[in-house]
């Protein structure tokens, strides 16, 4: 079982509140979940107007296919909303099966 997971962090253009980094940020989240069934959450600068870090994470037993989704997620939010990618950190583990008997 191979886990993994990106910490993204960017910059939010045209964010003048709270309130407007949080639509973008929702909306990211929703449509990110719903297209590539990966978990997503809001991880750091939580109040900081312009700035951001999702980690996505991911489940699989192909690390090829863990890091092709991802990469895949980075390119879909650069694409499709107002941001800027300033950094992306990786986080892996790999664990075999283990079997149990009872």
């Amino acid at each position: 079982m191979f886990l993994l997971a990106s910490l993204v962090t960017f910059i939010i253009q045209d964010a003048y509140s709270l309130k407007d980094k949080r639509r973008v940020i929702k909306s990211m989240m929703a449509k990110v979940q719903q297209k590539f069934k990966v978990s997503v959450a809001e991880v750091s600068h939580n109040d900081m107007q312009n700035l951001a870090v999702l980690g996505f994470g991911i489940v699989s037993n192909a690390d090829y296919q863990a890091q092709l989704v991802l990469d895949n997620i980075h390119d879909f939010i650069e694409l499709h909303y107002p941001i800027e990618i300033v950094a992306v950190d990786w986080l892996e583990s790999y664990e075999r099966a283990k079997s149990y008997s009872g």
